[in-house]
């Protein structure tokens, strides 16, 4: 029972240095990519917005000590998808989603 285990984890250790990052991956971060290495530029359509920077002050309300307060409290939505409106937004979801919504109908 041990020896599969032992095999199995053995297998994963070459898989640590399929992580490595290139030079040139790394000198994108800071240009094209944010400091994660998530893109920086919207999408065509305007529905995921350009990365600025995030929040370049500190939170109205903020005190030391504490948890930082939502600085987007005042957003709204702009839209909540159902089971019974999947149907316009099925082009934009995972299969994942798709198979929740139809599977829960309280899932939102």
């Amino acid at each position: 029972m041990k020896l599969p285990l032992l095999a199995s984890l053995l297998l994963t250790l070459p898989l640590s240095a399929l992580a490595a990052i290139t030079a040139e991956q790394a000198a994108r971060l800071g240009a094209d990519l944010t400091p994660l290495g998530a893109e920086k530029a919207g999408n065509a359509d305007g529905s995921i917005p350009p990365w600025t920077g995030g929040l370049s002050s500190v939170p109205e309300g903020f005190k030391p000590g504490t948890f930082h307060p939502d600085p987007y409290s005042e957003e709204k939505p702009l839209a909540t998808i159902t089971a019974e409106n999947l149907s316009s937004y099925e082009a934009k979801l995972t299969a994942g989603h798709i198979a929740l919504l139809k599977s829960y109908k309280d899932y939102v």
